[in-house]
């Protein structure tokens, strides 16, 4: 029993050693641990190869710690490709972010400025929401692609 347990601990120390593979840049996932791909007609996500090849987790995005697990980063990968696989964004809005929105006829340039200073004062689901209204193709489900995808990133449920 006790050569098991000096086994595990060795085994422990040299997986803390080891190099997470989201410590890296990816090319696939720029270091977020997932993909977003489009299938059928929505966006889906899935842990990406360099997390299911990293030697340092096995593929599980956490890292023993004695006896202790905890997620290799904050949100978790495989959580995050849950979190967006269940929010059934539309497929054409797989890239959508606001970064990207180039509709700034009329009002565009200073809704956008507020949404985007209300994204990032956004802390609870308590917050005040918005509403969000305009002919078609203006843009709005963009905007709300992009705004949902930015709070599932930084772990919110939708």
């Amino acid at each position: 029993m006790g050569k098991l347990l000096e086994q595990l601990k060795d085994t422990n120390t040299k997986q803390k050693a080891l190099l997470c593979s989201l410590k890296s840049s990816c090319q696939f996932c720029s270091g977020r641990g997932f993909r977003l791909l489009t299938r059928g007609a929505y966006t889906c996500a899935e842990v990406c190869s360099c997390v299911q090849s990293c030697s340092a987790c096995f593929g599980k995005a956490q890292i023993l710690d004695g006896k202790i697990a905890s997620p290799c980063k904050t949100p978790s990968p495989v959580k995050l490709c849950g979190l967006i696989n269940n929010a059934q964004i539309p497929a054409r809005y797989t890239n959508a972010c606001l970064s990207d929105f180039t509709n700034t006829n009329g009002n565009g340039k200073e809704i956008l400025l507020k949404l985007r200073a209300w994204l990032n004062h956004f802390k609870t689901k308590e917050d005040q929401g918005f509403i969000i209204s305009g002919p078609v193709g203006a843009g709005k489900t963009f905007i709300l692609a992009a705004i949902t995808k930015a709070l599932i990133a930084r772990g919110f449920k939708t």
